[in-house]
């Protein structure tokens, strides 16, 4: 006979990993109330997880300040997935360097399942539009982007589940979704429609099958107020994807300014 799970455990296995994508988002120290505002979670319970994350040496917690933050045993957990990108990579770094350069958002997108998430954000001035915040693979440019690589047959499937657990209004046609796919497929990028109409959005690629076993895209937040056009912020994106796939790089300063060089 199957064991049950122990909802309890669950829970506590969530809250967790929910602790260090709230350490991952936010890159600061944070209180025990910072914690419950942000999840809603009892305080006492929130105060037992993280002293146990003490103990176990993932957390570091400043007696004074009573703050906490992750320690580099943190930092070393899944370095070894895709070593291209990240453990001999130079994809966060090549992140950072976006965001400043660009003076926008940049998000790393992953696939779970029939959905999509943004694994690691670097803020810069824009914030996502409500169109493109993650979802399911049929809702937005990252979604379809991650669609235009699948087997259309596949895709059919996909479209055929979500849209018998949404409303009618919000279900999507398959024939007018696939032209769109393959449009995305042939330009190499997916791009909020707002973009052209200079109400700000999203720009993103795919990184290369060859660099992760894992489906992951980079995308580029631009601003409501960034005049640029998306060509600039095509260009800056590309040049992006390259970097991070190729020799890896370190951000160094000159005079104030972030540029790059090859790692010794």
């Amino acid at each position: 006979m199957a064991r049950v799970p122990d909802i309890k455990q669950i829970k506590s296995a969530e809250r967790v990993l929910a602790l260090l994508g709230f350490f991952n988002a936010s890159r600061r120290e944070a209180t025990v109330m910072d914690i419950v505002r942000a999840y809603g979670y009892p305080q006492s319970s929130t105060s037992e997880l993280l002293g146990c994350l003490v103990e176990l040496g993932f957390l570091r917690r400043d007696r004074y300040k009573r703050t906490y933050r992750p320690t580099a045993k943190v930092a070393m957990l899944g370095a070894w997935t895709c070593p291209n990108l990240f453990r001999h990579g130079n994809l966060f770094g090549m992140m950072d360097v976006l965001a400043e350069e660009t003076g926008c958002s940049v998000v790393l997108a992953g696939t779970v399942g029939v959905r999509y998430e943004y694994i690691h954000t670097v803020l810069g001035t824009s914030a996502l539009q409500t169109e493109d915040e993650p979802g399911i693979l049929t809702k937005g440019p990252v979604g379809r982007l991650f669609l235009s690589a699948y087997d259309r047959s596949q895709v059919r499937k996909i479209v055929h589940r979500l849209n018998s657990e949404v409303d009618e209004m919000e279900r999507v046609r398959c024939d007018d979704l696939l032209l769109e796919l393959d449009q995305i497929s042939k330009q190499g990028f997916a791009a909020s429609a707002c973009l052209a109409e200079g109400r700000g959005g999203i720009i993103a690629m795919r990184l290369p099958q060859y660099a992760t076993d894992d489906d992951l895209a980079l995308g580029l937040v631009v601003g409501c107020d960034d005049t640029r056009g998306s060509a600039f912020h095509l260009r800056a994106l590309n040049n992006a994807v390259k970097s991070s796939i190729e020799q890896p790089v370190i951000p160094i300063r000159d005079h104030g300014r972030t540029s790059l060089r090859p790692a010794s």
